[in-house]
C-alpha cells in the first residue's frame, strides 16, 4: 500500500485534502474512540479452529508469523503454512481473506 500525491507545493489544496483523508479521525461524539485516527499499527491476526477445520492461508496485507500447529493445512492458499500473520497497518478499507480446509474427522 501507499499514497502518492502530485503537486507543485505542499501548500496546494489537493495535497492538504489528501492528507486530511489519510489521517481521517473518528467523530468526537463516538464513545471511547472519538477523535482517534481511523488506523491501527502493529496488529497481529491469529486463527484458532476446531478439529474439523484447518487454516489454508490468508490473502491480504499480512506477513506470515510462521506459527505451525495441528490446525495448519498442507494446502496453501495465499500466505499459508501458518495460523498467524503480522499486519503492519489497518484502516477502514483493509480487507483480509482467510481460507480454510475442511477435514473429515473420525466419527464418534
Amino acid at each position: 500500500g501507499g499514497l502518492m500525491v502530485l503537486g507543485d507545493s505542499f501548500g496546494q489544496s489537493v495535497f492538504k485534502e489528501s492528507l486530511n483523508r489519510v489521517f481521517n479521525r473518528v467523530p468526537d461524539d463516538v464513545p471511547q474512540d472519538g477523535g482517534s485516527i481511523c488506523m491501527a499499527f502493529g496488529a497481529s491476526l491469529e486463527v484458532f479452529t476446531s478439529r474439523e477445520f484447518k487454516v489454508s492461508g490468508a490473502i491480504g496485507p499480512g506477513t506470515s508469523l510462521n506459527k505451525h500447529g495441528p490446525n495448519v493445512s498442507d494446502l496453501e492458499i495465499g500466505k499459508g503454512g501458518t495460523s498467524a500473520w503480522s499486519l503492519g497497518a489497518l484502516g477502514p478499507e483493509t480487507t483480509i481473506a482467510i481460507y480454510f480446509d475442511v477435514t473429515h474427522g473420525n466419527a464418534a
